[in-house]
């Protein structure tokens, strides 16, 4: 009698202790709710463009040679973590609308060698926030929003595997996020501005690539990529207004 009195105390305690964890575990995603719901608009850098229509679409391998990053105040600290979300983000936008017909990343530059093109990345992050703001954010137990203004610098390189051909581009974006309980009405648009911010610098890249020769149709009579990319180079300079 004692083991089976034993055995119904055991076995309504295990129910009861599941419904404390989970408790608990609902407790913990509330207050992290709370804390960190956040909604990102896109900064008027880089400007919105529009480059023209994709003539190939290549397939290209990108990596990150170098990438640092900072949120306040402090010296820069390398993160490739940051940079490869950055660059696989501007990549998938590539792709979705039609500039290259494949992305893949490769880490330390290990490059397949089947791709049209390898592109690197170097570059930084800088978040920019008020630490009073967030003094007063923890003060009025976050009812008093703060933001982080996101500085992005990113320098490309982009390498022609047939030709060996060489370019190079470079823009400057920033987007700005808001902290704040109550931006979790806006969970489903959160995110959006900083893709906005993404795509302008994606759009961006491609145009001064495109500017350069970069991402050429092969020409008919033309061997090489190179011989088809200046000549596409010159026909872009009729978008150019004369002086």
């Amino acid at each position: 009698m004692p083991r089976r009195h034993a055995r119904r105390q055991l076995r309504t305690a295990l129910p009861r202790a599941t419904e404390r964890r989970v408790q608990r575990l609902a407790a913990v995603l509330c207050l992290a709710a709370w804390a960190g719901c956040t909604y990102t608009v896109a900064g008027d850098t880089p400007a919105e463009i529009e480059p023209t229509a994709p003539a190939f679409q290549p397939a290209v391998e990108h990596t990150v040679a170098d990438f640092k990053f900072v949120l306040g105040g402090g010296d820069m600290a390398t993160s490739i973590f940051d940079g490869r979300q950055l660059s696989t983000e501007i990549m998938q936008y590539w792709q979705e609308r039609g500039i290259v017909r494949s992305e893949q990343y490769v880490a330390d530059g290990a490059f397949s060698g089947t791709a049209d093109y390898h592109l690197t990345l170097r570059g930084s992050q800088r978040g920019n926030t008020s630490v009073a703001m967030q003094v007063i954010n923890v003060l009025t137990l976050s009812l008093v929003p703060y933001t982080i203004t996101q500085e992005y610098d990113f320098e490309y390189a982009l390498d022609d595997v047939r030709s060996g051909a060489h370019y190079t581009a470079t823009v400057k974006a920033e987007d700005k996020t808001w902290v704040q309980p109550l931006l979790v009405l806006a969970l489903p648009w959160a995110g959006r501005g900083h893709l906005e911010t993404m795509r302008r610098v994606g759009d961006s890249l491609y145009d001064q690539f495109s500017r350069q020769g970069a991402f050429a149709k092969p020409l008919e009579g033309k061997t090489t990529a190179v011989e088809a990319g200046i000549e596409n180079g010159a026909a872009n300079l009729d978008r150019f207004p004369a002086e």
